[in-house]
């Protein structure tokens, strides 16, 4: 995951010569997907994500294209200090499919005009963007829910997201673990922690442990974001969340700093050797529903093992 100052992300914005050829492919890959009549949904809706990805890498400019394109967060052009960044889709993919394959018959210009309005990407920092993830709302909605601006690096200005005025909010308490609101520690009042800062102050002995386990994830394109209290302090937890997806997603498990791990999955999701272990505790939460305990080390392969299950999960919606 490249770091805003890594890719120089504050530098000025110029549209290449070759992007209306590169979006123009991207429409026309689009139009042939959707036409495609014997292949299975599943494997449509892939490759129309796949292609959505190559609509809005489109307008990026070498190097680092993915990354520069044309709206960036202020945190992301904030390179006063390194911040890891991801190319964040404004419009779900997700959501944008099932636009597309709700409607029978496309023309190119409708296409066109559908995918310059709602194929927007805005590259925002790992932090932001798991801040995004918590908030239901859909679109430009969910960035001002969110508090996070964008700047237009091509007109150089501030861009005022064009909101539809409808009422957001973030997830209801009924969507995070039982445990998540009623903290075990006591919330830190003040600027939330960094994850290190985090560890040491409120992990105690067991943050070299916990440690152990955010570095098995290095290579899962997974984010650890300290949790907040409601109060805009330290929360009791670090939200782990799926980055491969490439737009805000729900986190995938907590971690709390009492070693306790509440995962996104059932008990019908565990294979049989996890559902026999008797270690794993089974709260009836529709979706929290396993959590395990990492209080030694010989508990990081199974924690490992259900965080990883929890992205295989999610990546597979």
């Amino acid at each position: 995951m490249p770091t805003n100052t890594a890719i120089n992300l504050s530098r000025v914005y110029v549209e290449d010569a070759g992007m209306p050829a590169r979006r123009e492919s991207a429409l026309r890959l689009i139009h042939h997907q959707l036409g495609l009549t014997d292949v299975t949904d599943p494997h449509k809706k892939e490759m129309l994500s796949i292609a959505i990805w190559k609509w809005t890498e489109a307008e990026g400019v070498a190097p680092y294209a993915k990354y520069h394109v044309r709206l960036r967060s202020t945190g992301a052009l904030d390179t006063s200090s390194p911040s890891p960044v991801n190319h964040e889709h404004v419009w779900q993919r997700k959501w944008i499919i099932e636009q597309l394959l709700n409607r029978p018959e496309w023309s190119l210009d409708e296409l066109r005009d559908f995918l310059e309005q709602y194929a927007v990407a805005c590259t925002v920092t790992v932090e932001e963007h798991a801040r995004l993830g918590q908030v239901s709302a859909v679109g430009w909605d969910r960035y001002v829910a969110a508090g996070v601006e964008i700047y237009d690096m091509l007109e150089e200005r501030r861009f005022v997201p064009p909101t539809s005025g409808a009422t957001t909010q973030t997830p209801a308490t009924a969507d995070l673990p039982e445990d998540v609101e009623t903290t075990e520690i006591e919330a830190t009042a003040g600027a939330p922690l960094s994850l290190d800062e985090a560890l040491v102050e409120r992990a105690g002995d067991r943050a070299p442990l916990l440690r152990s386990l955010l570095d098995r994830l290095t290579d899962e394109e997974v984010a650890a974001v300290v949790g907040a209290s409601r109060d805009g302090g330290t929360g009791d937890y670090i939200r782990l969340h799926d980055l491969a997806m490439g737009e805000p997603s729900p986190a995938v498990a907590y971690l709390h700093w009492t070693g306790k791990l509440s995962v996104r999955l059932v008990p019908e999701d565990l294979p049989a050797e996890l559902a026999a272990d008797d270690r794993l505790g089974r709260p009836q939460h529709v979706r929290y529903g396993v959590t395990s305990r990492v209080t030694t080390p010989n508990d990081l392969d199974t924690a490992e093992g259900l965080i990883l299950l929890a992205l295989e999960k999610a990546r597979a919606l």
